[in-house]
């Protein structure tokens, strides 16, 4: 189920007082015809009462249209009142909802062990996302209350005493504070695995592409995740090379989009494979500069001509590759980058430029996009869906960290997002339909990427066609590339 969405037209609190504000409007109509039924009676009453002097009769309709006249006052002034509780209940509400918020904000933000055993003492034992960016953010901290824990016979409270003593300092020194920590944490990691040669920034070469044939094409969220577990499940040799999809559609008046699936990381010790360690740190600390390379020589390699539009679709790392290439100005010097969806992705610190939609799809339990140790923006033009649930039920009481993380997941609770009502999810459906256009269908090319083990310029790809013989293509229900029959 969606949990909840942040972003887009209409903030969090306008959501969920959605109910209340209906009531108001029902009631305040209520109200105006009330005080226009009172105005009437009284002008009746007004018209009849000197007959009353003159026949009998008329005196108890007189009477009745008194008691009419009192009981459309009572409701009058009854309705009066429920508008103004109402008023009250919605300023209670939202003053309640920040005060909650606020309250829980300090309670983790002092004690972010104790927001760690909060999460794993809950039936689902499984780091939140919101308590993985808060250890992020303050891991010192969280280190000194784990020690204090763990070893209370060590006299850890004097240990601790000593090394917050110097701490201030020392990060004075580094120009550390909470809000880079997760940043020089990151490069720090990159540093050690420099050393380890497990990390080396070099350039991409576009190898091959290759045109497989057509699949459908709804032109909705759910299918962008099904997208990025179609590539996930292709089959490719994760030590040496990366695969991108890339879903060629034919849009309204005849444009095309171009619909640039980039996956998570397949491989850690690689240094030929893109989307390996290096990826993690080229995206989160040096803004993708080969991939955005790459990516245009592999949408010329597909012949997508200048000026197209393209939604760039990513996963857990693809996710940060995509954030990166929505602001990269050769790539947007030479094609419109219109959307972008990530899903699984730590792109909190990305500026993302206004004129592009970004859709931003995180798990609860997800502890991927908290590695960044922030919250997504919540801005006109970037919406976050946070999603709960497991395609596996059993999931969601193991202590694997990464349970949550899985694409099968988010493939499973990602088709709701094509019903939901929310005006952020709304506006980013019509995008892609609008993108889309007209079509059912679209044109799959898959570029295998390899990393230059040598510090030359990338190689110009060669584009592997498609046979000319009698293609007729083959769309069928949902999952896997779907390639064309004779």
């Amino acid at each position: 189920m969606t949990v909840w969405v942040e972003g887009g037209t209409s903030s969090t609190t306008e959501f969920r007082r959605e109910e209340l504000e209906k009531a108001r409007a029902l009631l305040n109509d209520a109200h105006a015809h009330l005080t226009e039924a009172e105005s009437w009676y009284l002008k009746a009453q007004g018209k009849t009462a000197p007959f009353g002097l003159f026949h009998p009769a008329v005196e108890p309709v007189s009477m009745t249209l008194w008691r009419v006249i009192s009981n459309v006052d009572k409701l009058r002034f009854d309705t009066a009142k429920n508008l103004t509780r109402l008023d009250l209940a919605i300023q209670t509400y939202e003053g309640s909802e920040r005060l909650v918020v606020e309250a829980i904000d300090r309670v983790r933000s002092d004690h972010p062990l104790a927001s760690l055993l909060l999460d794993l003492l809950d039936e689902s034992p499984q780091l939140s996302t919101e308590s993985g960016e808060l250890i992020m953010r303050r891991w010192p901290s969280f280190a000194q209350e784990a020690i204090m824990l763990l070893f209370p016979a060590l006299n850890a409270s004097s240990l601790v005493e000593k090394a917050e003593s110097v701490r201030g300092p020392v990060e004075e020194f580094l120009g550390v504070s909470e809000e880079n920590v997760p940043e020089n944490t990151v490069r720090a990691a990159e540093w050690i695995a420099e050393r380890f040669d497990l990390v080396e920034h070099l350039p991409i070469n576009v190898v091959r592409a290759e045109d497989m044939g057509y699949r459908e094409f709804r032109g909705d969220l759910s299918d962008l995740v099904a997208m990025s577990r179609e590539l996930d499940q292709t089959s490719v040799p994760k030590e040496t090379a990366g695969q991108v999809m890339i879903a060629e559609v034919e849009g309204l008046a005849g444009g095309k989009t171009y619909v640039v699936t980039l996956p998570g990381t397949t491989s850690l010790d690689s240094l030929e494979n893109p989307f390996s360690m290096t990826g993690i740190a080229e995206g989160m600390l040096h803004g993708s500069p080969h991939v955005a390379q790459a990516t245009m020589e592999s949408l010329e390699a597909v012949g997508a001509p200048a000026g197209s539009r393209i939604i760039l679709n990513g996963y857990s790392q693809g996710g940060i590759h995509a954030a990166n290439l929505a602001g990269n100005e050769a790539l947007r010097s030479r094609y419109d980058v219109s959307q972008i969806v990530t899903v699984g992705s730590p792109v909190a610190s990305i500026e993302i430029p206004e004129e592009v939609k970004a859709l931003h799809i995180e798990h609860i339990d997800d502890a991927v996009p908290a590695s960044d140790g922030a919250r997504n923006p919540a801005t006109s033009n970037r919406v976050t869906a946070y999603l709960s649930g497991y395609a596996n039920p059993d999931d969601h009481l193991a202590l694997d960290p990464l349970s949550a993380h899985r694409l099968e997941n988010y493939h499973l609770q990602s088709k709701q997002l094509t019903f939901d009502d929310s005006p952020g999810i709304v506006e980013a459906n019509a995008a892609l339909a609008g993108a889309a256009g007209i079509a059912s269908v679209a044109k799959i090319h898959r570029v295998t990427w390899k990393r230059s083990t040598e510090g030359s310029l990338p190689k110009m790809a060669t584009r592997v066609p498609q046979s000319k013989s009698s293609f007729r293509p083959t769309v069928t229900e949902d999952l896997g590339v779907k390639v064309g029959s004779k």
